[in-house]
């Protein structure tokens, strides 16, 4: 294929002839195949979801004259899905979802021990306490991002106060707290 860039629009010229049928359905024809470099990375969020998901990152993905639109997924010659490929998005890194792995095995548990009630004079103190458990079914070590967020009050009465997080990074701004961990 042969690519020719104008100020608003990449055209592709296909140098092999196709012969498409003309009878009113869709068919596809594959001008380019690209394989990318990519890191790859476990996410993780529980409270949204008790699955690990694999992420791509790619970068340099600029120089492939992508278009907006549907793209096939492969990993490890598979078909995992499809995804949604935006080449107006001014980040240099191109983040895609390959899918859940069953894998790896999320559970978030509400430890009952230690959540309670306290009244102090007027005001209501409630402390809770949550044990996120991971386990990597795999037979290979695995780099795991979990994220987690704290609620962020809208009402200046009520204060969340983040009693422990272990090794995690909070961002008070949004509320989340990110664990990098290798299992």
């Amino acid at each position: 294929v042969e690519v020719n860039e104008t100020q608003l629009a990449a055209e592709f010229v296909p140098s092999i002839k196709y012969s498409i049928p003309s009878d009113n359905k869709p068919h596809s024809v594959a001008l380019k195949d690209y394989t990318i470099p990519a890191k790859y990375e476990y996410y993780a969020a529980p409270k949204a979801d008790n699955n690990a998901f694999l992420v791509t990152y790619l970068t340099n993905w600029n120089e492939f004259n992508l278009l907006p639109g549907s793209a096939n997924i492969y990993f490890e010659n598979s078909f995992v899905g499809q995804s949604f490929i935006n080449p107006q998005s001014s980040k240099d890194t191109l983040a895609l979802s390959l899918g859940r792995d069953q894998g790896i095995v999320i559970s978030k548990n509400k430890i009952k021990d230690f959540s309670e009630d306290k009244f102090l004079s007027s005001d209501i103190e409630r402390t809770f306490a949550y044990e996120i458990v991971i386990k990597n079914n795999k037979s290979i070590p695995v780099k795991l991002l979990v994220e987690e967020q704290i609620p962020i009050p809208q009402n200046e009465d009520i204060e969340v106060k983040l009693v422990d997080i272990a090794d995690g990074n909070y961002n008070a701004e949004d509320g989340k707290v990110k664990w990098n961990v290798e299992i």
